[in-house]
């Protein structure tokens, strides 16, 4: 029941985070949202209106989310766009603020030198897809469910880093690593 996450309080601000990159006369923006995702029917036409706004062509655009459970919903993303208004006007607000966010990573493009790195974090991540006895593949059958006969493949667990060290600017990281971190079992509460 979607009423039941309704939200209670702000634990955190979410953020969208936004990163610009320049090679000769062509342009990229790597955009984040805290969001649990964005559907390509939300997500074109707000790389449509960053690409208007900036002059950066819709290809150059990359929309990416955090997955966290515990933000608002984009509109489109259920049947709640109805019964609760203030949904439009959130997607509203987060076109707005990608906008934003695009244009002040494009202001604060500096010459720089780019990096790559892979490292490993162990211990962190698990499948949750399991093969069962009964020949099934269950999404989290239950700690220690003795009907388990094992996971369906292995946790990744590279951390892939970009770092750019800026001339006359802060350094930028971005990271990237797969985990679907979601322990808070229904806490509504916003929270990045």
């Amino acid at each position: 029941n979607a009423d039941k996450r309704l939200t209670s309080e702000i634990l955190d601000p979410l953020e969208i985070n936004t990163v610009a990159v320049r090679c000769g006369d062509k342009t990229a923006l790597l955009m984040s949202a805290d969001l649990i995702y964005i559907k390509r029917a939300q997500s074109d036409p707000i790389r449509r209106l960053v690409s208007q706004e900036t002059g950066i062509p819709y290809e150059a655009i990359f929309i990416a989310c955090t997955h966290t459970h515990t933000g608002p919903c984009p509109a489109g993303y259920s049947d709640l766009d109805e019964k609760f208004p203030i949904i439009g006007l959130y997607h509203q607000m987060l076109t707005a603020r990608f906008v934003d966010g695009a244009k002040l990573a494009i202001a604060d493009l500096k010459p720089a030198k780019m990096g790559y790195g892979v490292a490993k974090a162990e211990n962190i991540s698990f499948i949750r897809r399991y093969h069962m006895k009964d020949g099934s593949i269950r999404t989290t059958p239950g700690y220690h469910n003795p009907e388990i006969v094992g996971p369906v493949s292995e946790a990744d667990t590279r951390v892939n880093v970009l770092r750019f060290v800026r001339e006359g600017g802060k350094e930028i990281a971005v990271a990237n690593f797969g985990v679907h971190a979601d322990m808070l079992r229904g806490v509504a509460k916003v929270s990045a």
